[in-house]
């Protein structure tokens, strides 16, 4: 679907992403610290995490283990915490936002490929890329999945036709997407070849967006009727995720995110270019910004940067605003960063590192910046 037009030269270490100074080299040319390949071995990965070559000494376990969602979860999170933090991008913790004035990485769609229309992004903690694409055969959608510096690695097929909204990526890479059947919502699991056992939510008919709290895992679902919108929250215990918490929304929104260190639901209307921070506590509404569509036209995405920065994206550009020690009414245009040199941006996602990854379907691109 995609292919890469400029990447990073700098040997970085496949698994935490920083730089490589000796370490393992793998068979497929691939390199990780001799640390970060001892934590593999232990935790029983076999394959390479760029290209999936299969891992000298591992046997192959391509159909995975039978184990439940949250042992899954449990053990990566083990392994994610023991990685180490990537220095790629952050300096001291933060990013110059300000300095961003070219890609890092530009993918283009391959003439031959039958995948369309990239119209939403992911990214874990590991910095893999998922985009999401209509098969062009078919119209199921599916995810294709990239490592941090553009290589291709597979094709991951979402069981539904609609233009999916209801995914997301948990801290450790593990996919989560809702499918309705009518009467209740099937809440699916995906990680790197490996589907895992999926759960039926009960009077859940009706799943539009989701986003899950990086800290915590819960997993919050927004399901939108005629009537009203509410957020489902799903948190895990030893007998897997079960519903915690729910209250309603002031609006339908038409993207979300979470702000992870002030414990808000992000909701973003493109009716009115009106952003709300919602309480994960009650539900209560702690901040309004209404942009006006003087400054926001066609709000298509938002996402939030490690430091709690906003990145909104329109029809004309991407922002980059910081919404901190302002009233709960104002619109803090001062403090954006505009990036006005993409072409047609449209979803976005933020890594742990800080890149921004933006897709633009009119083109069939992905830009990293």
């Amino acid at each position: 679907f995609f292919s890469l037009m400029a990447a990073a030269d700098s040997a970085v270490c496949a698994v935490c992403q920083d730089v490589v100074d000796g370490g393992v080299t793998l068979p497929c040319s691939h390199a990780l610290h001799t640390s970060c390949y001892r934590l593999m071995k232990d935790h029983k990965h076999a394959r390479c995490p760029v290209c999936r070559t299969l891992l000298p000494g591992c046997e192959d376990s391509s159909t995975g283990p039978d184990i439940s969602v949250q042992d899954f979860e449990d053990m990566l999170a083990r392994f994610v915490r023991a990685a180490k933090t990537p220095r790629d991008l952050l300096l001291d913790g933060k990013r110059d936002y300000t300095q961003i004035d070219t890609p890092l990485l530009y993918f283009s769609r391959a003439a031959e490929g039958p995948y369309r229309n990239p119209h939403g992004a992911l990214v874990d903690m590991l910095l893999h890329m998922y985009i999401v694409c209509d098969n062009g055969t078919s119209g199921a959608q599916v995810l294709q999945m990239f490592s941090h510096d553009g290589t291709f690695i597979r094709t991951i097929p979402l069981e539904s036709r609609d233009p999916l909204r209801c995914v997301a990526c948990s801290s450790v890479g593990v996919i989560c997407y809702a499918t309705s059947n009518g009467s209740c919502s099937d809440l699916r699991f995906w990680f790197q070849g490996q589907t895992l056992p999926s759960m039926i939510l009960e009077g859940l008919r009706n799943p539009s967006h989701m986003a899950i709290r990086q800290s915590t895992g819960v997993i919050h679902i927004v399901e939108s009727t005629a009537a009203e919108s509410t957020v489902h929250l799903y948190a895990r215990d030893d007998n897997g995720y079960h519903q915690s918490q729910k209250f309603v929304l002031p609006f339908a929104p038409d993207h979300i995110c979470i702000q992870d260190s002030n414990n808000t639901l992000v909701l973003l209307s493109a009716d009115n270019a009106q952003i709300k921070f919602i309480s994960l506590d009650d539900g209560s509404t702690t901040q309004t910004f209404a942009f006006g569509r003087a400054c926001l036209e066609d709000p298509r995405g938002v996402d939030v940067t490690p430091e709690g920065y906003l990145v909104v994206t329109d029809k004309k550009a991407v922002r980059i605003v910081d919404t901190t020690g302002f009233p709960k009414h104002a619109f803090p245009a001062e403090v954006s960063t505009v990036l006005n040199w993409l072409p047609d941006p449209r979803a976005v996602a933020v890594g742990r590192d800080g890149r921004i990854i933006v897709t633009d379907p009119c083109r069939e691109a992905v830009f990293v910046c």
